[in-house]
């Protein structure tokens, strides 16, 4: 039974985080956005293999930030009907 509460807490805690992070979904991508721009400026540009990984690392940084919150933003603001 105790098991049953705790669960309880944390889903209600879960939901409560999820409204209050939402609105915020917007000015996270901003940033991910730029770190994209650079990325491929670095690609666009990289003379030597420093500067490739370095991309290739900035690269790895945009793709942390932003598929999950991309995800997010997409799923919230698609219709209802093509959720599966």
């Amino acid at each position: 039974m105790q098991n049953v509460f705790f669960l309880g807490l944390v889903s209600f805690f879960t939901d409560i985080s999820t409204e209050m992070v939402y609105p915020l979904i917007p000015l996270y991508l901003v940033p991910g956005y730029l770190v994209f721009s650079l990325c491929y400026f670095g690609f666009a540009f990289a003379g030597n293999q420093l500067l490739m990984i370095s991309a290739f690392v900035l690269f790895g940084i945009y793709a942390a930030m932003i598929t999950g919150g991309e995800r997010a933003f997409v799923a919230e603001i698609s219709p209802k009907e093509l959720c599966v």
